[in-house]
């Protein structure tokens, strides 16, 4: 059992502290790999009503979003800043989120005129890494983007933490009972 705990400690140690080889820069900051749309909305002028049903469509546990200050910045595929990955962007995030939506201002896709787009943050919980090319594979025109809001959506994660307690919770019960037994 002692050998088991050691090697599962080990194996959670070095995937704590790996690195993903697909990381983006930002000055010297990494800002992870790019997020993930899994949304996405025509709402034109919508409010935050409707702004709110939109995300529990995907998110149903959501209660509230918050507005952000966003500056978008280029982002590179090196530390040292010489090589720009095209059409990637990242924007730091004023607390870490699992989740956040875009809504683009002018954007033109064709033919369903989605100008919302929801995302999961997949690695740099501070940072949103959005790639332009997914939305201009929808059928966007890039030329003239304007931003117009960025929200980040915080969702205390109680589950997860419930779950890895109890499961080492049940190894430590099971490790004393074949402590008892013997």
């Amino acid at each position: 059992m002692r050998r088991f705990l050691m090697q599962a400690t080990v194996l959670l140690a070095l995937m704590v502290f790996a690195i993903p080889a697909w990381s983006y820069f930002v000055g010297a900051t990494d800002v992870g790999g790019v997020d993930t749309i899994i949304g996405e909305e025509a709402l034109g002028n919508s409010g935050y009503a409707d702004e709110l049903a939109f995300i529990q469509t995907y998110i149903p546990d959501v209660t509230s979003y918050s507005l952000i200050g966003f500056n978008f910045q280029p982002v590179y595929s090196d530390l040292a800043n010489q090589n720009i990955v095209q059409n990637v962007w990242a924007t730091l995030l004023p607390n870490e989120s699992a989740w956040y939506f875009i809504k683009f201002g002018n954007l033109k896709l064709t033919p369903e005129n989605y100008d919302t787009f929801l995302y999961e943050n997949v690695s740099a919980y501070n940072y949103a890494v959005i790639n332009l090319s997914d939305i201009a594979d929808l059928g966007g025109d890039l030329s003239d983007i304007n931003i117009g809001k960025v929200s980040h959506i915080g969702i205390p994660e109680p589950t997860t933490l419930i779950l890895l307690g109890s499961g080492l919770f049940g190894l430590a019960l099971v490790g004393r009972r074949k402590k008892f037994r013997k």
